[in-house]
């Protein structure tokens, strides 16, 4: 359909192949560091703005498209236990179910939150979309561990036309 895999897809997909990703879906990671946490991510990662998580920023492709790119915060007590989030590698299974097994609980609750606004300079270059002005759909979530931690927030940009869509149980 030429959307990027959703949360149910991504499990199913593991559960069937291995592979989070869908059969022509591909994740590069972009970039991976530690930085210090944004004032605005930092109260909903329940860390202190300025405390150093770690960034991972990645694009999506479709068919060699780029179709989304995106970026999420992790904590110091997720990244204890999964230190692989710190490594430029891509997890085959996928960093929130990889840092929820570490942590021994399973995914509960993911909070979405869909807002249209324009495109940053990086944005319009990493989706290609033409023209000074572009219209881009974020979702920014935070994913909830069963025992109420909380195991990342991300924000995922889609080009504005591009349907955005939730189911999750």
């Amino acid at each position: 359909s030429g959307r990027t895999a959703t949360v149910q897809d991504r499990v199913g997909n593991y559960a069937a192949s291995g592979r989070a990703l869908g059969a022509r879906e591909t994740s590069e990671i972009l970039r991976v560091e530690k930085v210090p946490c944004p004032a605005d991510i930092a109260p909903v990662l329940g860390v202190e703005p300025g405390e150093d998580v770690v960034y991972r920023e990645r694009l999506n492709k479709i068919d060699g498209k780029p179709v989304a790119t995106g970026h999420s915060y992790y904590p110091p007590e997720v990244t204890a236990v999964t230190p692989e989030l710190a490594m430029a590698d891509a997890t085959p299974r996928g960093s929130r179910e990889l840092a929820a097994e570490r942590m021994g609980s399973r995914q509960k609750d993911l909070i979405p939150v869909i807002t249209s606004r324009l495109a940053t300079d990086r944005e319009r270059e990493l989706l290609e979309l033409k023209g000074a002005y572009a219209i881009v759909t974020q979702t920014a979530r935070r994913v909830l561990l069963a025992n109420g931690k909380v195991v990342e927030v991300a924000v995922k940009v889609n080009e504005g036309s591009r349907p955005v869509s939730f189911h999750v149980p």
